[in-house]
């Protein structure tokens, strides 16, 4: 897909009516109030100090409450939204829209600025990232340690793993792989690994994860 949709929250609060607006935004200040609420009583069960005695002084009835009012301001807040605009406001067509105060995000990857490509990029268009602006072809291997390598070759005794578009490959590997130190990137169970079998079986996963993960994006981005 190489046109994402995006809402404009703005636009579309110039849509209601001032009842509209007035409604929407007292649920939503009570949704923050909510989370607030959710955010102490987690602090409060896992708290030595004073905050779990002075909630529990409030009585069970204020942490039955407060543990169920999130989900209850989240159904009002979704309800008013969702009574008050027409669908396509939030749909193209069968696509749901995304919030435009996530910023720019790239066409073929999906990075933004708060979820940047593996190892960094930076914009060359509005919509492009520069890790998608020059693609090469790369490998993925991994050594007998498990640590990932991704290069136009592969270096030293280290097993191809996949090889690909490296905008993607970064991307995939990037969410697929544990990270270790230093930005390192590791093959999940390999370097806890007891035998070279169970060693290559590690691979061998992270192997069809990573081949699946590809074929679906080159499959989305083949969509018109």
């Amino acid at each position: 897909m190489s046109h994402l949709p995006r809402i404009e929250g703005s636009a579309a609060w110039a849509l209601l009516s001032p009842e509209q607006q007035a409604d929407i935004g007292a649920i939503a200040i009570e949704l923050v109030a909510a989370w607030a609420c959710d955010d102490q009583l987690n602090e409060a069960a896992q708290s030595g100090d004073g905050l779990a005695h002075e909630i529990t002084d409030l009585s069970e009835a204020y942490a039955r409450a407060a543990g169920f009012c999130d989900a209850e301001m989240i159904s009002a807040l979704q309800d008013a939204v969702v009574d008050a605009l027409p669908r396509e406001i939030f749909f193209e067509g069968a696509v749901a829209r995304i919030p435009s105060r996530l910023g720019p995000i790239c066409r073929c990857c999906g990075c933004s600025a708060s979820d940047a490509c593996w190892g960094g990029c930076n914009w060359t268009e509005d919509d492009l990232c520069s890790s998608c602006a020059g693609s090469r072809h790369v490998f993925v291997s991994a050594d007998r340690r498990g640590v990932i390598s991704i290069a136009e070759s592969v270096p030293g005794e280290d097993i191809v793993v996949i090889d690909g578009p490296e905008n993607l490959l970064t991307t995939i590997v990037g969410s697929a792989a544990r990270h270790g130190y230093a930005g390192m990137l590791l093959v999940p169970g390999i370097p806890e690994a007891e035998s070279d079998a169970a060693a290559l079986d590690a691979l061998v996963v992270f192997q069809c994860r990573l081949r699946a993960a590809l074929t679906s994006r080159l499959q989305t981005e083949a969509a018109p």
